[in-house]
């Protein structure tokens, strides 16, 4: 029902609860609304529009009211009128009684017709009429909120970046967490997990230094600790419920602090109203996942959220969704410590190829090609990056050299055609598969041996030097590679890409994959794993914290490599060749200062030969063990 009315209207909504009507009775439920509305009601205020929703066990009834030199407290009071008249018209309304009554002013009309919008306006416009999140429901809801605030706090352990699954941050939660239904759900997980958190820390008697998420209050995360070990001591008011004593706890943090969102309200802009209701609960989160982080200081090595989140509850869907999540990641984890061997082990036969082709002749690099034809795909993708940067002309100058192996010719010859053809805006084939099938000839795909993988990289063997001559037409160039340490920098630089690696989000991507390949050199020889080490894309970057960064990663290659070896008590290693390497394990052995003024490339260097060396003797099964040595913390 709609008419025309003057000044700004007001918008009311009210809703009367009551006994569910019969199946037959619902419709004579709703039109007795009806009837009310339209014939009933005597008041001097004028509906210029309203609308009748019915639901098990009450309605909700849309009005519009016209606002001519009508007030805000005389339309409430109209109304409220209007409800009790609602509840009091026919006999079969008396049942019901008056439950709520907003009201608000109507700024404009829904369209020229009517005041209200149509009752399918969201399906027309292709509008959601809900979040997606509310339409989980509770329980879904509230298992989302744990695994949101235990993924938080894992990212509070690792400050300044996200940890690896699920990619967020503590910061993140605590910004959106402001959107409905978020704001509920987060903070009675968070509240719930204090308690529980601070109970589990007193069993075992185990307090860690307090923790402070980033840009949180120091003061609010440390007293908020203070009161969840009270809380989770005391009896709280008779409340054993861990939902209900961390509400209670929050309640009082927020009180103590005037966190509460009573003072917002007063302002009448609405934008401000929510800038600062949202930046209260930021503040009260922040200082909870802080003291969460803390009192579940013990359980940094959890590897997802989950694993967080069942230490702090006895819900067993939590337990079931934890043991899934679990396996998943030891397979993963299993599945990429294969391909992050495959990768190291190529990339250090490359490596080896254009830097120190000797190291392949010996009994480790026969172990090392035999190893590689069981990943000869892994091998394929790195000698086919190694090949594209070296370009067609640079190949086909090695080509020239009597000592390549007649056996390559051919396909090699055909792999340069193919590359060629790249440039060739004729050339109607698939120029990049004719170039992956011309190597995969080269090393014999279908029946890979150790012979013909050492044959194609003595290709590489030959060809790297000439990129420093005139067969190179690129030479000296931007983008170009101009020498061997050029190649190898440059294929070390996105390791996991050129080895085509598919890594879970639990894995390190190219930093895993480099250290590693610093490990297979090192079963090679010391000295291999420290030149390759100098090569780290770190010891390249503009970022000031990133040489400090690679002086203490290169430390810990030393300390672990000791810690290693003292824990098989193998027999003591020769020292390592160079100079450098002896100083740097020596100091670290007797526990005295390293030296700080060496540039960090040849503190690096140093620092991976000297490990390499503290390993020895190594075979290239070792040198699997040897990865935790330059990628574990």
């Amino acid at each position: 029902m709609s008419d025309e009315g003057n000044d700004v209207p007001y918008l009311g909504q009210i809703t009367i609860t009551g006994p569910e009507p019969e199946l037959g009775r619902r419709q004579h439920f709703v039109d007795a609304l009806a009837a009310a509305m339209t014939e009933g009601w005597r008041s001097l205020r004028k509906v210029l529009d309203h609308r009748i929703i019915g639901y098990p066990g009450g309605a909700v009834i849309t009005v519009v009211l016209d606002g001519d030199g009508l007030d805000f407290e005389e339309a409430a009071a109209a109304l409220a009128s209007l409800g009790r008249h609602l509840t009091t018209w026919s006999p079969e309304l008396l049942a019901y009684r008056l439950q709520q009554v907003e009201v608000a002013k109507l700024d404009h009309r829904w369209d020229e017709e009517h005041w209200l919008p149509p009752l399918d306006h969201d399906r027309a416009d292709d509008r959601p009429a809900w979040p997606l999140p509310v339409l989980m429901g509770d329980p879904l809801q509230e298992l989302a909120a744990q695994y949101l605030v235990a993924g938080a706090v894992r990212s509070v352990w690792e400050p300044g970046k996200r940890v690896n699954y699920p990619s967020f941050t503590a910061r993140d939660v605590a910004l959106g967490a402001a959107e409905y239904p978020w704001h509920r759900e987060i903070t009675t997980a968070l509240g719930a997990m204090l308690i529980q958190a601070a109970r589990r820390e007193a069993e075992d008697n185990d307090y860690a230094p307090l923790i402070v998420a980033e840009g949180a209050s120091r003061e609010f995360a440390d007293d908020l600790v203070q009161r969840a070990r009270q809380t989770a001591d005391d009896a709280t008011d008779g409340f054993a419920d861990d939902q209900m004593r961390g509400q209670l706890l929050l309640q009082s943090f927020v009180e103590a602090h005037e966190l509460g969102w009573t003072p917002a309200a007063d302002d009448d802009n609405h934008d401000r109203r929510e800038a600062h209701r949202s930046e209260l609960l930021r503040q009260l989160l922040d200082a909870g996942f802080g003291a969460l982080a803390t009192m579940c200081a013990g359980l940094q090595d959890v590897r997802s959220p989950w694993e967080l989140a069942v230490e702090l509850t006895d819900d067993p869907v939590v337990a079931v969704i934890t043991d899934l999540e679990s396996d998943r990641i030891d397979e993963d984890i299993d599945s990429d410590t294969c391909e992050v061997w495959a990768a190291a082990t190529s990339h250090a036969a490359v490596w080896a190829a254009i830097h120190r082709p000797d190291l392949l002749d010996i009994a480790v690099g026969a172990e090392l090609l035999d190893d590689l034809t069981g990943s000869i795909d892994t091998l394929h993708q790195v000698v086919h990056s190694a090949l594209v940067m070296l370009g067609d002309a640079v190949i086909a100058a090695a080509l020239e050299d009597p000592t390549l192996p007649p056996i390559l010719l051919t396909p090699i010859r055909n792999f340069i055609a193919a590359q060629r053809a790249i440039r060739d805006e004729d050339y109607e084939g698939d120029a990049i598969d004719d170039m992956h099938c011309a190597l995969e000839t080269a090393l014999g795909h279908d029946d890979p041996g150790p012979e013909r993988l050492r044959e194609v990289l003595c290709l590489i063997t030959i060809a790297a030097p000439l990129t420093g001559t005139d067969a190179n037409p690129e030479l000296g160039q931007q983008g170009y590679i101009s020498s061997p340490s050029q190649l190898s920098s440059a294929l070390l630089r996105h390791a996991d890409e050129h080895a085509a690696l598919d890594l879970s989000p639990e894995s390190h991507g190219d930093g895993g994959a480099r250290l590693a390949t610093i490990a297979v050199l090192a079963a090679l020889a010391p000295e291999a794993a420290g030149a390759m080490a100098a090569q780290l894309p770190i010891l390249d970057q503009a970022d000031p914290r990133s040489e400090p960064a690679a002086r203490d990663q290169a430390l810990r290659w030393i300390h672990n490599a000791i810690e290693q070896t003292n824990a098989l008590e193998t027999e003591a290693s020769p020292d390592p060749d160079s100079s450098d390497a002896r100083l740097v394990l020596t100091s670290a052995r007797d526990h005295r200062p390293i030296p700080s003024d060496w540039p960090a490339r040849r503190f690096v260097a140093a620092a991976a030969e000297a490990s390499a060396a503290v390993l020895q003797p190594m075979t290239l099964e070792d040198a699997a063990g040897a990865i935790e040595v330059f990628t574990g913390s």
